[in-house]
C-alpha cells in the first residue's frame, strides 16, 4: 500500500508541477491555454479507469501467471485497437470537439489538444502493464521505482521544454514521460 500510495502521488503531482513549471516560466496565459487542452484530454483518459479498476481485483487473484499474462495481453490489444481509431478521430475533429465544449475555437489549445491525443494510448498501456501487471502480482516496489524515475525525468525535461517552447513544450513533455514510463512498464 506505501509504494502504491508515493506512486498515485507522484503521478498525480507531475501534472500540478508541469502547470506551475509552465506558469512560472511563460505566465497565466500559457497555464491557461494548456489546462484547456489538459482537463480534455485527462477527462476522456479516466474513461479507461473502470476497465482497469474492475480487471485488477480478478487479475489480482489469478494463481495461473499464464492466464494472468492472457488476460493483460488481450486488453491491452483490444484497448489499444479501440483507442487509436478514437483518438485519431479526435484530431481530425478537434475544431468540433472545442465548438462544442467551449462555443469556440481556441487555435492555441486546439495545437496542445493535438498533441496530448497521445496520452489516453500511453496511459491506456502503462495503466495496463503497470497496475494490472506489476501491482496486481505484488511488485510494487518496481512499479514505484518506474513512477519515481520518471518523476525526476519529468522535472529535468519540463523546464527545459517549457523554457525553449512554452506551452507545446509543456504538452510535448507529457507525452515523452508517460511515452518513458510505458517503456519503462513494458521493460
Amino acid at each position: 500500500g506505501f509504494y502504491i500510495f508515493l506512486s498515485d502521488l507522484q503521478t498525480g503531482s507531475i501534472a500540478n508541477l508541469n502547470i506551475l513549471i509552465l506558469g512560472f516560466l511563460k505566465g497565466d496565459l500559457a497555464v491557461g491555454i494548456f489546462s484547456i487542452a489538459d482537463k480534455i484530454i485527462r477527462a476522456f483518459s479516466n474513461l479507461q479507469l473502470p476497465v482497469i479498476n474492475t480487471m485488477f481485483p480478478y487479475l489480482s487473484g489469478l494463481n495461473n501467471n499464464v492466464k494472468s499474462e492472457n488476460v493483460i495481453y488481450k486488453t491491452l490489444k483490444w484497448g489499444v485497437l479501440l483507442l487509436i481509431p478514437v483518438l485519431t478521430s479526435m484530431y481530425f475533429l478537434a475544431d468540433y470537439i472545442f465548438l462544442i465544449i467551449f462555443g469556440e475555437v481556441i487555435p492555441e489549445s486546439v495545437i496542445v489538444f493535438k498533441i496530448l491525443l497521445l496520452f489516453p494510448l500511453f496511459s491506456f498501456c502503462n495503466q495496463v502493464v503497470g497496475k494490472l501487471n506489476f501491482i496486481a502480482k505484488g511488485n510494487m516496489f518496481l512499479y514505484f521505482q518506474i513512477v519515481a524515475a520518471s518523476t525526476i525525468i519529468n522535472l529535468i525535461m519540463c523546464y527545459i521544454l517549457t523554457y525553449k517552447f512554452g506551452f507545446t513544450g509543456t504538452a510535448f513533455n507529457v507525452i515523452s514521460i508517460e511515452l518513458v514510463v510505458t517503456f519503462g512498464m513494458f521493460y
